[in-house]
């Protein structure tokens, strides 16, 4: 005959079985709808090039990508979309390091035209503080994030679901039918853990931007 339970046992038992109901209760299956894609990743490119390897920029450093661009007019924007980070072990905020050119010209907040070049981020972000900055500073420098590939600093309220992605209209700046030259330049000086900054999924060529409703 089995001894009956204590009562230090029993209040024991109860407890693990309550935690264990509270966790069952919070935990919802991840569906492949309920994951946000980014913009950037979602926007059909006709693609006319792509570098597949990642790309390594020393702090300080830079580097030049060439790359053509067919002589007809395709349909669409011409853009460049990329992954960028300064590579930690951990998330450490944020700063203006990325800087790019093209074909001697620096990439601004917005292009010949007057439009956004920056087609996937919105004016700025917000922090889970409610502030709000924008990605472009003076020297015409994008914001870039420090940490791991694909773990975004937690303290970014929106637009969280763009992650490291960019995506910038360059139409205004390519040359058709000839060699283009884009350099990206970090300009991180050093600091902290972090020794260089990581570019990847690199790929140019023609995206069809939705039209905004009421115009």
């Amino acid at each position: 005959m089995s001894k009956p339970m204590s009562r230090s046992a029993f209040l024991r038992l109860v407890c693990v079985l309550a935690l264990a109901a509270v966790c069952f209760a919070g935990w919802r299956p991840v569906s492949a709808k309920s994951v946000s894609k980014s913009v950037a990743e979602t926007l059909p490119m006709n693609v006319t090039f792509q570098h597949k390897k990642p790309i390594s920029i020393p702090l300080s450093g830079k580097t030049k990508i060439d790359f053509a661009t067919p002589a007809a007019k395709k349909s669409g924007v011409l853009c460049v979309k990329f992954r960028a980070y300064l590579k930690m072990d951990v998330t450490g905020g944020w700063a203006n390091y990325l800087q790019l050119s093209l074909n001697g010209k620096t990439l601004g907040e917005k292009t010949k035209g007057g439009t956004d070049r920056l087609l996937n981020r919105g004016n700025g972000y917000t922090t889970v503080k409610k502030e709000h900055a924008p990605w472009w500073d003076s020297k015409n420098r994008l914001v870039t994030f420090f940490g791991p590939e694909n773990k975004l600093d937690s303290r970014i309220a929106t637009p969280r679901e763009e992650g490291y992605w960019y995506l910038l209209d360059i139409s205004d700046l390519a040359k058709a039918g000839a060699q283009n030259h884009l350099v990206i330049a970090n300009e991180y000086p050093g600091g902290s853990a972090c020794r260089e900054m990581v570019i990847k999924d690199l790929s140019i060529g023609y995206v069809t931007l939705k039209k905004k409703s009421g115009k």
